[in-house]
């Protein structure tokens, strides 16, 4: 059910129509903005041209008409800019989270590189916590706001770097589609639909980004006080530590046997 523009190529366009709402059985037409819209609680604005789903508040009773929105492949300078400094911010919070690793099992760079990977930073914290509790140094930083805060980062950074860009067609203003994860109850009459079936869309612009770059640096600022703790840990219980290794090798050049 994809409807062309004129002159748009099919990886241009995006269509959302109600003729959807039969996917979804049960949930009633009398207050939906059509299975494309997209209700803004924050602006009390709907906008049904996105391919989405979405129920309104109860004072809404009326289905707008489809719209096709098309795809954006260029972003103004600005939020261009913001979303580098997202990714930017959110590889430091990864590389920091790597190094508070290296530095509990007292891994050089090159080994915790190559041990570690690239897991995701969810997964990195809970090594870093699982390590602080086998070598039974108690944490006093607020452990529960951390994981918030490093979940809410990966949240916001992956809406960017997978999101597809999303033009409203009447007025040009920016949103950003997410197929991860479940729709909001609230705006599902507290039904399950998952967004990787029916993709839900947000207006986005560099207010979001903002927002996002702050609670990266609240996590960077709690990683760093983790940091802190180790440091002392270090110096008051050296026995529970393994003396690093030298690197003899800093290329890592794997010679053939018998040369």
């Amino acid at each position: 059910m994809l409807l062309c523009l004129a002159g748009a190529t099919e990886d241009q366009r995006e269509f959302c129509g109600s003729s959807l709402l039969s996917s979804f059985p049960g949930f009633g037409l009398g207050r939906v903005f059509g299975s494309g819209g997209v209700l803004s609680i924050r602006r009390k604005t709907s906008s049904p041209f996105f391919s989405s789903i979405c129920f309104s508040e109860p004072a809404v009773t009326d289905i707008a008409m489809p719209f096709e929105a098309e795809v954006v492949h260029e972003l103004p300078d600005d939020l261009a800019a913001a979303i580098g400094h997202v990714m930017v911010k959110y590889a430091r919070l990864e590389h920091s989270l790597t190094m508070l690793i290296g530095l509990l099992l007292q891994l050089n760079k090159a080994e915790a590189r190559i041990a570690l990977r690239e897991p995701r930073a969810a997964d990195r914290l809970d090594i870093v916590l699982d390590l602080f509790a086998i070598k039974d140094i108690k944490i006093i930083s607020d452990v529960t706001m951390l994981k918030s805060l490093v979940t809410e980062s990966t949240s916001g950074r992956d809406l960017l770097a997978h999101g597809i860009w999303l033009k409203h067609p009447l007025n040009g203003d920016l949103y950003i589609r997410q197929t991860r994860g479940k729709w909001p109850k609230n705006l599902s009459r507290n039904q399950t639909v998952k967004r990787a079936v029916f993709p839900q869309s947000f207006p986005y612009s560099v207010n979001e980004c903002r927002k996002t770059i702050q609670t990266i640096n609240k996590a960077l600022a709690a990683v760093a006080s983790l940091g802190e703790e180790l440091d002392k840990a270090l110096q008051a219980f050296p026995e529970r530590f393994r003396e690093p290794s030298p690197v003899l090798n800093p290329l890592g050049i794997q010679n053939p046997r018998g040369n």
